[in-house]
């Protein structure tokens, strides 16, 4: 008869069973001896190593003792005491560990609310910020196009780069690189051309450079009006400057828009030195004399008018009809009161004798 073929099992059930038992136990050895190893500092430890040397003296002296009842009641004293040491020494040690969690969470809460408040601060200096600033620049000359430029120093925070290049005199127009600005509504035939900053930074200065942008052959000697809208100490809007340019000198510099850290605006002229210097610094040249507005040709001729004139001479005729019509109204309630006790005479009977 053949023999059958054997397997040799090494790692059968049963000594599965007997690992995996093992293993639990432990595992459940660890956990029940885990609370009672020392976590902490030094001076816990060096503790625990002074109490189990007072421990073995009490050891000692048991052995010691002649009475063998003395010695049994000592010794399940100090047993007592041995398990009442283990439990207070597992029970810091938790406190401990639930301290160390505690101190983390307490970390980490801190950073979420360093956070939070920068994010606050930066939310709160955003919404300050949109406060727009409005430039109106106006010619007296209809056909002349205007070039309006507000050349800000501020940078932007993700690169520390100027967003806003400088002032080109060689440029015909000029936007800004800013979201949300809205820049160059120019009206042909309308003489005016506005720039609208949408926000108004804290510590920032806009200087107004204002330039013609009509071709060279079609510039013309135009006055030019510059009014602001902001928020302004005393007014919402102001008028800030008056300048005259012409063939010789197309472009110059009105003057400065300042922001202080309480989102107040305030405007300063620029005086002639430092339209000059403005001049030589960008086109390398001696300036030239500043333009004067062209002489009339005929005292029957009269001035183009711009929308704002045009505005406040229908505001002055409004107000002259509204006191010839207050004037008509007094005349007349004065002529009633006049004629009211010259009749009550006549209308009296008269007596008869």
């Amino acid at each position: 008869m053949r023999a059958r073929p054997r397997e040799v099992n090494i790692f059968n059930m049963s000594l599965l069973d007997i690992l995996c038992g093992a293993l639990g136990a432990f595992c459940f050895m660890m956990l029940v001896a885990l609370p009672y190893y020392i976590v902490g500092t030094p001076d816990r430890a060096r503790s625990q190593q002074r109490t189990e040397e007072l421990l073995k003296d009490l050891d000692k002296l048991r052995e010691r003792m002649s009475d063998p009842a003395q010695a049994e009641e000592l010794r399940r004293l100090i047993d007592e005491m041995t398990a009442q040491i283990k439990q207070l020494e597992g029970q810091v040690n938790q406190y401990a560990y639930e301290k160390e969690q505690l101190t983390k969470e307490k970390e980490e809460l801190r950073k979420q609310n360093d956070e939070l408040t920068a994010t606050e601060q930066k939310q709160r200096k955003l919404v300050a910020q949109r406060k727009p600033t409005a430039v109106l620049v106006s010619a007296t000359d209809l056909d002349q196009q205007i070039d309006l430029y507000l050349e800000d120093d501020l940078v932007d925070d993700s690169t520390g780069k100027p967003v806003n290049p400088p002032f080109d005199p060689a440029k015909q127009w000029h936007n800004s690189n800013w979201p949300n600005d809205i820049t160059q509504i120019t009206e042909p035939d309308r003489g005016y051309c506005a720039w609208v900053a949408s926000q108004t930074v804290a510590g920032s200065n806009y200087r107004i450079f204002v330039k013609e942008a009509n071709e060279p052959a079609s510039r013309r000697t135009t006055g030019f009006s510059i009014f602001v809208f902001g928020d302004f100490p005393q007014a919402r809007l102001a008028l800030v400057g008056i300048i005259v340019l012409g063939p010789g000198r197309p472009w110059d510099l009105v003057g400065t828009i300042s922001v202080d850290n309480n989102w107040k605006i305030s405007f300063r002229e620029a005086t002639q030195a430092e339209r000059d210097a403005e001049w030589r610094k960008r086109n390398l040249t001696p300036p030239p004399p500043p333009a004067e507005p062209q002489a009339k040709p005929t005292p029957a001729a009269t001035p183009t008018a711009t929308p704002i004139d045009r505005a406040a001479n229908e505001a002055e005729r409004q107000r002259g009809l509204e006191i010839r019509k207050k004037r008509e109204e007094e005349q007349r309630r004065r002529e009633q009161q006049q004629s009211r006790p010259s009749a009550a005479p006549s209308a009296a009977p008269t007596a008869t004798p």
